[in-house]
């Protein structure tokens, strides 16, 4: 009998135990098993000492499927948020001869009504560190792709006033910031050219070239 007692009372034990853990609090979650936070922005591409990963990142954001001129006309924050306050944005354009500067309001684009441009039509080029050859006035025999390079000052614009070429440059302040060059490539001819500036660490869109080779 003594037996069966001592058994019987192991068994109530190892139930009390049972229910005991049941109701244990979770611990709660290590340093490493932390939820990201759902606000935060990856910042990467902006503020990376490698210019291929931020242009990699502006492309994918304001110009892969988009129409990047649409984003600029309307103030778009998907684009606004590339241009520094100070330094702000302005686009060469040629609407004859000559390469003019137009900046604010509409950057003279040709839209009107409720037509803002088509998307761009590709995607994914790849990055080559380098200037291109020809495909501005003349066709290129170089592939599809984003070439970026290193510039130590912008082009002149005409200055319609004192009939001549001017220099272009940024606030006083931001001379000896770092600038790079984008020009995309595609189907032997350069279908868009970008200018950025590096202010505080951050890679800015300063100028957009939508000037043709008849200037």
């Amino acid at each position: 009998m003594n037996k069966v007692n001592t058994l019987f009372g192991a068994f109530i034990l190892v139930l009390l135990l049972a229910s005991c853990s049941g109701n244990k609090k979770p611990d709660k979650k290590s340093n490493n098993d932390s939820i990201p936070d759902s606000n935060a922005t990856n910042n990467v591409g902006r503020t990376s000492a490698d210019f291929a990963d931020f242009i990699d990142y502006f492309l994918k954001t304001c110009y892969y499927n988009n129409n990047i001129d649409s984003l600029v006309y309307k103030t778009s924050s998907t684009v606004t948020d590339f241009i520094h306050t100070e330094a702000g944005l302005s686009r060469y354009f040629n609407r004859g001869a000559f390469c003019n500067l137009f900046s604010k309001d509409n950057y003279d684009y040709p839209f009107s009504g409720d037509y803002y441009g088509e998307p761009c039509k590709f995607s994914g080029l790849s990055l080559y560190n380098r200037k291109p050859m020809e495909g501005y006035c003349e066709e290129s025999p170089d592939s599809n792709g984003v070439y970026y390079y290193s510039v130590t000052e912008f082009p002149q614009a005409w200055d319609m006033e004192q009939d001549k070429p001017v220099k272009v440059g940024l606030p006083a302040k931001f001379d000896k910031v770092a600038k790079m060059k984008v020009d995309i490539m595609f189907a032997q001819w350069i279908a868009k050219q970008f200018y950025f500036a590096q202010i505080d660490n951050i890679w800015y869109l300063v100028f957009i070239d939508d000037c043709d080779c008849s200037v």
